[in-house]
């Protein structure tokens, strides 16, 4: 297990405002303990996003309190974590959009663990990777309809403040610190950067269980958190830490985008098993036994051969076997069910 410092003390750093970190980054040395980072944040059209033909994105949900038919009200109200728009599904943006349905299939949740998850999802204690669709409802007509592909619960009941953001431990180990160990990426942005430590004291409420729960969570698939990056001055250089004001445990495995589907004739086994970024990369495309939908199959393929033409008169020859059926099952990609 990996060992993580856990800092249970209360933070004592004064958190500066936007204009006075701006005005120290101008000035060489300078770095007030407890200022708040800048952000590299980009824009609309750099961001992790929705908008991508068939792609997801992570939302926060509100429960529609409003009076009228189902399904025209009684769905959820849908946001975009860390941006002010969110791409709709008749294709028009808005701070918020409406759903009728949420599809929790992908999950894999079994009563009462997918109950109390949906039930705290619709109140806004939840995270959720998601696609947002439009469908049919009868004489109603087209609305939006979100499947959930992956999920993070809240630990507590405390409304989040600031930034989110996907953190997960490195496995560096260090002497003294600081110690930039934790990776971290801020939710629906191309912003990444490595930090010394996240601080859970100011989320009130956490058990000794909570926080050795959020730590080995850290250091095994990643947590999200919510709250501010601040810079400390050690005699031994600058620490980085997020002191948090929610930790998101994630529920379930979920369904990856590379197996993501709705039907089953968008899914198929294919050799190559994985994308090519550079020659380094290169493998034998032998057997089709890779379950992928056949975007993801196409996109690895197309990699494949754009760094890999020569390495295929060095792989050998194989007589594969008939490849299984593959079907779609609760939005998986998988090998079908024998009947």
């Amino acid at each position: 297990m990996t060992t993580v410092m856990v800092d249970r003390a209360r933070a004592n750093g004064v958190w500066a405002t936007s204009a006075v970190v701006a005005l120290c980054a101008a000035m060489v040395g300078c770095a007030p303990d407890g200022a708040i980072d800048e952000f590299a944040e980009g824009d609309e059209s750099g961001a992790v996003d929705e908008a991508r033909a068939d792609g997801s994105a992570l939302y926060r949900l509100r429960h529609d309190n409003r009076r009228c038919v189902s399904p025209l009200c009684g769905g959820v109200w849908v946001s975009r974590v860390s941006r002010s728009t969110v791409r709709c599904a008749d294709g028009t943006y808005a701070n918020e959009c409406y759903a009728a349905e949420v599809d929790y299939s992908a999950l894999g949740l079994a009563e009462p663990a997918l109950s109390e998850f949906s039930s705290r999802a619709a109140s806004g204690q939840a995270i959720v990777r998601a696609r947002l669709r439009a469908k049919t409802f009868g004489s109603f007509g087209s609305l939006g309809a979100l499947v959930v592909t992956e999920g993070w619960q809240a630990m507590t009941d405390a409304a989040p403040v600031g930034p989110f953001y996907a953190a997960k431990d490195n496995g560096r180990v260090c002497v003294r610190a600081p110690c930039p160990r934790i990776n971290v990426e801020r939710l629906n942005y191309n912003w990444r950067t490595t930090i010394d430590r996240v601080s859970v004291s100011r989320i009130a409420g956490l058990s000794d269980s909570d926080v050795h729960n959020i730590y080995e969570q850290m250091g095994d698939v990643g947590v999200i958190v919510a709250g501010g990056i601040r810079t400390r001055t050690l005699s031994s250089g600058a620490e980085r830490s997020i002191e948090a004001t929610q930790v998101y445990l994630r529920v379930s495995p979920g369904v990856a985008d590379a197996q993501y589907c709705d039907r089953s004739d968008e899914c198929t086994l294919t050799p190559y098993g994985g994308a090519v970024t550079s020659a380094a990369d290169c493998y034998c495309p032998l057997c089709p036994t890779t379950v992928s939908n056949i975007s993801t199959a196409d996109s690895n393929q197309r990699s494949w051969q754009r760094f890999c033409s020569r390495t295929s008169s060095s792989c050998p020859v194989v007589r594969c076997a008939r490849p299984p059926e593959v079907a779609c099952v609760n939005h998986a990609c998988v090998i079908a069910p024998l009947r």
